[in-house]
């Protein structure tokens, strides 16, 4: 009686070994939608520097024809698992502001892809993303940013998702949250910024988001789960054993 006592154990521990792979981070993923609400150019090379930019209704700057207007849709994610940012000192306790990711997390525990329009830009990070947290008596706040670069036509982006909350009530801590809650957050919104490394101007994409999903952390730059040690198969082969036994046993119990 003892050893079938154990046989259910045995098997939710080899069913959680299976799941085990997938199980080492804490993600938290969203797809998002929302609408193209600024366009800025800035000509750097006009005699008296960058000066004010120019409001635009649409520009092709990016490749395709960007209006405002457009809608968007995407997907970011993060792990809460991730460590603070190697180039910058750990937060102290009462620190306001910290700065998650690094070198090690280049295309794989946070990303951002989206589109704009109806195949028109799109952008997908490729280089190393940071997090940022800002917990302060004025604000709360959770930033993503991330950069890629087209070797052929020279053009840079960087991309940034801001939530923003004026009220303080998203969260009480500089660690990176487990959700994201819409409700929480006063202000919502992406930006793209567009720049060509042959040229001394850019053009800034201001996206308001409207409305948030929880998703699973693809499509993107998303985690590539662990290869089980030997050990794991094992034990995992040991439990599936059991419940054949126990199948069998229950099977001639019931013939009896």
């Amino acid at each position: 009686m003892h050893l079938l006592a154990t046989l259910p154990s045995a098997g939710a521990a080899a069913l959680l070994l299976l799941s085990a792979p997938c199980a080492h981070a804490s993600i938290v993923a969203y797809d998002f939608s929302a609408t193209v609400s600024e366009l800025t150019y800035y000509a750097h090379t006009s005699p008296s520097g960058p000066g004010p930019g120019v409001s635009l209704g649409s520009s092709d700057y990016a490749g395709a024809l960007v209006s405002k207007g457009d809608q968007v849709r995407g997907h970011f994610f993060y792990d809460t698992e991730l460590g603070q940012f190697l180039g910058a000192p750990p937060a102290q306790p009462g620190a306001e502001s910290a700065l998650y990711g690094g070198p090690g997390y280049a295309n794989t525990m946070a990303g951002v892809d989206y589109s704009i329009g109806n195949g028109g830009v799109r952008f997908k990070s490729v280089d190393t993303p940071v997090v940022s947290v800002i917990n302060n008596p004025h604000v709360d706040v959770v930033h993503i940013v991330a950069l890629t670069r087209d070797g052929q036509s020279g053009l840079g982006q960087e991309v940034g998702i801001d939530f923003i909350d004026m009220r303080h009530i998203a969260f009480n801590s500089i660690a990176l949250p487990g959700e994201i809650k819409a409700s929480d957050y006063s202000i919502m919104g992406v930006y793209n910024s567009f720049t060509y490394a042959s040229r001394d101007d850019s053009l800034y994409v201001g996206m308001k988001i409207d409305s948030l999903t929880p998703s699973i952390p693809g499509p993107g730059p998303g985690p590539t789960p662990p290869v089980p040690e030997p050990e794991s198969y094992a034990m995992l082969l040991a439990g599936l054993g059991l419940l054949g036994v126990l199948a069998r046993r229950r099977a001639g119990a019931a013939r009896a």
